[in-house]
């Protein structure tokens, strides 16, 4: 593993966590379950059951979005790896109504990326890089 291989070679191994566009903005749409429900359906990223119910739906997707990061940054802690989570850094630029993401696609926008590529040095600096 990359981890390993960073151990053997006495390297610094950080794990950078870069959030979806749903996860972002799903707190910050207006709530529409019904919307929701009809997306999930033909999704074919969804990691989780999802309730046929609107309201269920909606609710079980705001309970469950920040796993993923959870789960990686679990998965590091119990093996000695480093993380760092952009998920702040995105919400900031949402939180402003600067858009994080295109309108059309989930590309960051150019300020993101910089804003991100900032928070990683911040990282690596506490890491001793």
């Amino acid at each position: 593993t990359a981890h390993r291989a960073c151990q053997e070679a006495d390297a610094k191994f950080l794990v950078v966590y870069l959030p979806s566009k749903e996860q972002v903005m799903l707190p910050r749409v207006v709530a529409d379950g019904e919307l929701l429900r009809r997306y999930t359906g033909v999704s074919t990223l969804s990691g989780l059951a999802c309730p046929d119910r609107p309201d269920e739906l909606l609710a079980t997707l705001m309970q469950n979005r920040d796993v993923p990061a959870a789960a990686v940054r679990q998965h590091g802690a119990a093996n000695g790896i480093a993380f760092w989570s952009a998920t702040a850094r995105f919400e900031a630029f949402a939180d402003r109504g600067a858009p994080a993401y295109y309108a059309t696609d989930s590309h960051w926008r150019g300020e993101v990326q910089t804003d991100v590529a900032d928070g990683v040095v911040e990282a690596l600096e506490r890491l001793g890089i």
